[in-house]
């Protein structure tokens, strides 16, 4: 999984240093944040249109994405977060649809 993850273009050399270079242990953060489906809530809330709220999960998401080293998506959170700080939903529900194209390829890795 490690080496899908480099291919995608993940940080997986900077990830491995923040989980102590315990590949099993980022194993089982991945394959916990794919299961807790963050990502999809965070869709939920974009469609009810509450901006501060929208905000408050995006923030989250991309510490976690960037905790995880999945860079591609991390920087797709980091435009959406920053629309959202601006009190702007416009362009987040596009944005969000980019970021879970782009998700697809990471969701199934085993």
């Amino acid at each position: 999984m490690i080496r899908k993850l480099q291919e995608l273009g993940c940080d997986m050399e900077g990830s491995m240093g923040r989980f102590l270079n315990d590949q099993e242990f980022y194993k089982e953060c991945f394959l916990k944040f794919v299961e807790e489906r963050e990502l999809e809530k965070l869709g939920s809330v974009i469609v009810s249109g509450d901006v501060e709220e929208a905000f408050a999960q995006a923030h989250s998401l991309k510490g976690t994405l960037g905790n995880l080293g999945l860079t591609p998506i991390y920087n797709q959170m980091v435009d959406i977060v920053e629309l959202l700080r601006q009190g702007e939903m416009s362009g987040v529900p596009q944005r969000y649809q980019e970021l879970m194209k782009e998700w697809e390829q990471y969701k199934n890795l085993r």
